[in-house]
Formats: structure tokens, C-alpha cells, sequence
């Protein structure tokens, strides 16, 4: 199961697909010293491996849970194999795009919250 799991992640992947990278993250205005940016970064990137890890552990578990229903032995069947693989793909997808939304919103607040403190610095 991981084995087809982790083939329809390293395909996504290759298509640049796959989850926020730590650069889409770390686009503040603030400027940090450099050993709290690297700090920053760190944490960003750790906050993503996990998020990556837990993913997977999803998929692991709600593809099996909907592909796999007998066990007649330890090698799965062709047909559970591409189930699993559609089932992988679509929840990256879908993990995907929930992802991309959340960026756009966030982008909306922040473009927001910079127009809001244009405003308050004219009024000055």
C-alpha cells in the first residue's frame, strides 16, 4: 500500500503539484534577523514534513480501509492496487486544492491587511 501511495505522491510531485512549499509561506514585510528567519524557515519546513507525514498516514489508512477487503494473501491484487492508486491520487488532489484555496484566502487577508495599513499611515 505504501508502495503505490508514495508512486502517486512522487507523481504529483514531479508535476509540482504537492502541498505549500516554505516559500509561499515566508512572504512577510517584517524584516527578521537572519538567525530568526532561518529559525522561521526551520520551523516552516519541519511544520510541513509533518503535515506530509500525517497525509500520507490518511491515505495509508483510508485507502486501505476502502480498497483492500479480503486478504487471501501478502501480495495485494491487481485491481486493489489501482484502487488504491486512484484513491491516493484523488485525496492528494483533493488535499491539494483545499491547500491552493486556503492560500488564496490568506493572500486576500494579508493584501487587506496592507491596504488597511496604507490607509492608516495617509491619515497620519
Amino acid at each position: 500500500i505504501n508502495q503505490s501511495i508514495n508512486q502517486s505522491i512522487n507523481q504529483l510531485e514531479t508535476k509540482n503539484l504537492l502541498f505549500l512549499s516554505y516559500d509561499t509561506v515566508i512572504t512577510m514585510d517584517v524584516k527578521l534577523e537572519p538567525h530568526l528567519q532561518r529559525k522561521l524557515e526551520q520551523n516552516v519546513i519541519n511544520s510541513t514534513m509533518k503535515q506530509n507525514v500525517d497525509l500520507m498516514s490518511k491515505i495509508a489508512d483510508q485507502c486501505f480501509n476502502e480498497c483492500v477487503n479480503h486478504f487471501p494473501s501478502r501480495m495485494l491484487s491487481k485491481d486493489e492496487t489501482k484502487c488504491i492508486e486512484n484513491c491516493a491520487d484523488r485525496f492528494i488532489l483533493l488535499s491539494q486544492r483545499v491547500g491552493k484555496q486556503y492560500q488564496e484566502v490568506q493572500h486576500q487577508v494579508v493584501v487587506k491587511e496592507k491596504l488597511r495599513q496604507m490607509e492608516l499611515k495617509q491619515q497620519r
